[in-house]
Protein backbone atom coordinates (compact mmCIF):
# COMPACT_ATOMS: atom_id res chain seq x y z
CA UNK A 1 0.00 0.00 0.00
CA UNK A 2 1.58 3.81 -1.05
CA UNK A 3 0.89 6.12 2.04
CA UNK A 4 1.81 9.71 2.47
CA UNK A 5 1.90 11.57 5.44
CA UNK A 6 0.96 15.28 5.67
CA UNK A 7 3.82 16.43 8.42
CA UNK A 8 7.13 14.68 8.74
CA UNK A 9 7.66 15.32 12.86
CA UNK A 10 7.78 13.08 15.61
CA UNK A 11 4.66 11.03 14.95
CA UNK A 12 5.03 10.40 11.14
CA UNK A 13 8.65 9.16 11.88
CA UNK A 14 7.73 7.14 14.11
CA UNK A 15 4.92 5.31 11.88
CA UNK A 16 6.94 5.42 9.48
CA UNK A 17 9.78 3.94 10.45
CA UNK A 18 7.57 1.05 12.27
CA UNK A 19 5.88 0.50 8.93
CA UNK A 20 9.55 -0.02 7.02
CA UNK A 21 10.55 -2.14 10.09
CA UNK A 22 7.19 -4.36 9.08
CA UNK A 23 8.40 -4.58 5.40
CA UNK A 24 6.73 -1.77 3.84
CA UNK A 25 8.80 -0.87 1.16
CA UNK A 26 10.43 2.43 1.96
CA UNK A 27 10.03 4.06 -1.66
CA UNK A 28 5.74 3.20 -0.97
CA UNK A 29 5.39 6.06 1.32
CA UNK A 30 5.43 9.66 0.59
CA UNK A 31 5.56 12.30 3.51
CA UNK A 32 4.54 15.80 2.65
CA UNK A 33 6.66 18.43 4.98
CA UNK A 34 7.53 22.43 5.07
CA UNK A 35 10.54 22.19 6.38
CA UNK A 36 13.22 21.02 5.21
CA UNK A 37 15.14 20.27 7.99
CA UNK A 38 11.85 18.12 8.77
CA UNK A 39 12.52 16.65 5.71
CA UNK A 40 15.74 15.68 5.83
CA UNK A 41 15.67 14.25 9.07
CA UNK A 42 12.52 11.48 8.07
CA UNK A 43 14.41 11.28 4.39
CA UNK A 44 17.11 9.27 6.57
CA UNK A 45 14.27 6.34 6.42
CA UNK A 46 14.83 6.83 2.48
CA UNK A 47 11.20 7.77 2.22
CA UNK A 48 10.31 10.07 -0.41
CA UNK A 49 10.04 13.60 0.96
CA UNK A 50 8.12 16.39 -0.75
CA UNK A 51 8.00 20.10 0.18
CA UNK A 52 4.18 20.14 -0.53
CA UNK A 53 1.20 18.56 -1.16
CA UNK A 54 0.48 18.57 -4.67
CA UNK A 55 -0.45 15.42 -7.70
CA UNK A 56 3.37 14.70 -7.78
CA UNK A 57 3.52 14.12 -3.90
CA UNK A 58 -0.32 12.07 -4.22
CA UNK A 59 0.37 9.79 -7.06
CA UNK A 60 -0.60 6.57 -6.70
CA UNK A 61 -1.29 7.21 -2.69
CA UNK A 62 -3.91 5.14 -1.14
CA UNK A 63 -3.88 6.53 2.17
CA UNK A 64 -3.15 9.66 3.71
CA UNK A 65 -2.25 10.13 7.04
CA UNK A 66 -2.58 13.79 8.45
CA UNK A 67 0.31 13.78 11.12
CA UNK A 68 -0.13 17.52 11.87
CA UNK A 69 -0.27 19.10 15.09
CA UNK A 70 -4.28 19.59 15.92
CA UNK A 71 -3.85 23.62 15.57
CA UNK A 72 -2.15 23.41 11.91
CA UNK A 73 -5.07 20.62 10.88
CA UNK A 74 -7.64 23.09 9.59
CA UNK A 75 -5.05 24.38 7.18
CA UNK A 76 -3.36 21.20 5.86
CA UNK A 77 -6.63 20.00 4.80
CA UNK A 78 -8.00 22.88 3.03
CA UNK A 79 -4.52 22.39 1.22
CA UNK A 80 -5.55 19.00 0.40
CA UNK A 81 -8.51 19.07 -0.26
CA UNK A 82 -8.45 19.58 -4.18
CA UNK A 83 -6.25 16.83 -4.25
CA UNK A 84 -7.84 14.10 -2.55
CA UNK A 85 -9.97 11.53 -4.90
CA UNK A 86 -10.30 8.30 -3.79
CA UNK A 87 -7.93 7.73 -0.98
CA UNK A 88 -8.01 7.45 2.51
CA UNK A 89 -7.56 10.30 5.11
CA UNK A 90 -6.48 8.90 8.54
CA UNK A 91 -6.19 11.93 11.52
CA UNK A 92 -3.64 10.81 14.32
CA UNK A 93 -4.44 14.83 15.96
CA UNK A 94 -6.39 14.83 19.52
CA UNK A 95 -9.69 16.38 19.35
CA UNK A 96 -10.56 16.60 15.73
CA UNK A 97 -13.53 15.37 15.11
CA UNK A 98 -14.60 13.82 11.72
CA UNK A 99 -17.26 16.28 11.07
CA UNK A 100 -14.77 19.14 10.63
CA UNK A 101 -12.38 17.17 9.10
CA UNK A 102 -15.00 16.41 6.25
CA UNK A 103 -15.47 20.10 6.09
CA UNK A 104 -12.35 21.48 5.76
CA UNK A 105 -11.64 18.43 2.93
CA UNK A 106 -14.61 20.07 1.20
CA UNK A 107 -16.91 17.30 2.35
CA UNK A 108 -14.34 14.27 1.39
CA UNK A 109 -16.15 11.16 3.59
CA UNK A 110 -13.92 8.72 3.67
CA UNK A 111 -12.04 9.29 6.82
CA UNK A 112 -10.66 6.95 9.74
CA UNK A 113 -10.04 8.58 12.88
Amino acid sequence: MKIAFIGGGNMATALAGGLIKRGQKASDLHVIELDAGARKRIGRLRVKAFPKADEKALAGIQAIVLAVKPQQMREAAGALAPLVRRQVVVSIAAGIRLADLSRWLGGYRELIR
